[in-house]
């Protein structure tokens, strides 16, 4: 390109690497240095530029290209050169209308969602690792959170906020396994801890929800499968409990559901079992995934991830309230800047209301 600068292959080549690096804006960029050039190279580059424009943050310019795009499809001078160019164009055009749901979602969002910006926690809780679910206590002073360890295993562990700055995590080495553990919730009491479990004797399914306690160390003890009708032989996994310890929200595979994984919830009986749960309903369940419910000490808001609603990006996080019926109003997407074009999960709102922690895999890691 320093040779030949209008070289558009190479051109095209560039943005496909800056894709790869996810450098966005300059790969949307490169795109539009050739369509600025020779706006007939390609229908397919069109849907592609509004891509890389919407993951680079302007809706805007995105949903512009993807018009283009679309209105290309009659212009026969651009039809596709190849069986392969055919078949690309043809899977752009399936996902075409959600595409441009997303911008309009992103640019509406925006204008509703008083969330001014977003910060990172640090390199002290996030690492080249995957770390999510985040939790933090009622004093706003320990987080419990996920990490997917280098060998592969997802493992439950914990920070304390030092001087305003939350601590290098640490395994929460009584409670893990060399087998799956995951999302945690707690009691508003900081006692009773509610986590995943995965593969080891005693799971029903390939995962099921157990608890342990908190003693006056903080250390968990008392680690136990949970009695009643919580877990199935399917997957269940990724607890909220209520304020009371009454309600036990989480996300399953079991049958009965809508597609995918859905959100249930059980009622702790007299005998402290858990009764037989409930599906949350059309209103939050879609064909597709709703994972990672959060219960606000209200009761009456609930926020949780979803790729089956009206979103931004590969998974995004929605909130929905109980209306004076007892129904869970329609979703609302929470916009930006918490959502994108990348996938967000496990939202944590803090005792006071005044804070959320959630999990993404934009450039940057949890915030």
């Amino acid at each position: 390109l320093k040779a030949r600068p209008g070289f558009t292959a190479a051109l095209r080549g560039q943005g496909i690497a800056y894709e790869l690096l996810r450098d966005y804006p300059k790969a949307a960029e490169s795109y539009e240095r050739i369509l600025q050039s020779d706006s007939t190279f390609a229908r397919t580059l069109y849907y592609e530029a509004g891509t890389a424009f919407y993951k680079a943050g302007k809706p805007e310019k995105a949903i512009e290209y993807f018009r283009q795009f679309r209105e290309l499809q009659q212009d026969t001078l651009m039809a596709p050169g190849s069986e392969q160019e055919f078949k690309v164009e043809q899977r752009y055009m399936r996902k075409l209308p959600s595409s441009i749901r997303a911008c309009e979602v992103s640019m509406d969002s925006a204008k509703f969602i008083n969330i001014t910006e977003v910060v990172n926690v640090g390199p002290n809780v996030n690492t080249k690792a995957d770390d999510y679910f985040p939790f933090v206590n009622n004093e706003q002073n320990r987080m419990l959170f996920t990490r997917k360890t280098d060998k592969g295993d997802e493992d439950l562990y914990e920070s304390r906020l030092v001087k305003g700055i939350w601590a290098r995590g640490s395994a929460v080495r009584e409670l893990n396994s060399r087998q799956d553990e995951g999302m945690s919730t707690v009691v508003r009491d900081g006692r009773l801890l509610f986590y995943t479990v995965c593969g080891r004797e005693g799971v029903l399914g390939a995962c099921d929800i157990w608890q342990a306690r908190f003693n006056e160390n903080q250390e968990g003890t008392d680690v136990s499968p949970l009695k009643g009708f919580s877990n199935s032989e399917n997957w269940e996994s990724q607890a909220s409990i209520s304020c009371d310890g009454s309600t036990l929200y989480f996300s399953s595979k079991r049958e009965g559901g809508r597609g995918g994984t859905d959100l249930w919830y059980s009622q702790r009986q007299a005998d402290g079992s858990w009764g037989d749960p409930v599906n949350l309903g059309p209103n939050i369940n879609t064909d597709l995934d709703e994972e990672a419910p959060f219960i606000t000490n209200d009761g009456q808001t609930l926020y949780f991830s979803s790729n089956g609603h009206p979103g931004m990006g590969d998974q995004d996080i929605f909130m929905s309230w109980l209306d004076e019926e007892g129904a869970w109003t329609t979703p609302i997407n929470l916009g930006p800047p918490v959502n994108s074009a990348f996938r967000e999960l496990g939202f944590f709102l803090t005792a006071d209301d005044r804070t959320g922690y959630f999990a993404s895999d934009r450039t940057e890691d949890s915030y």
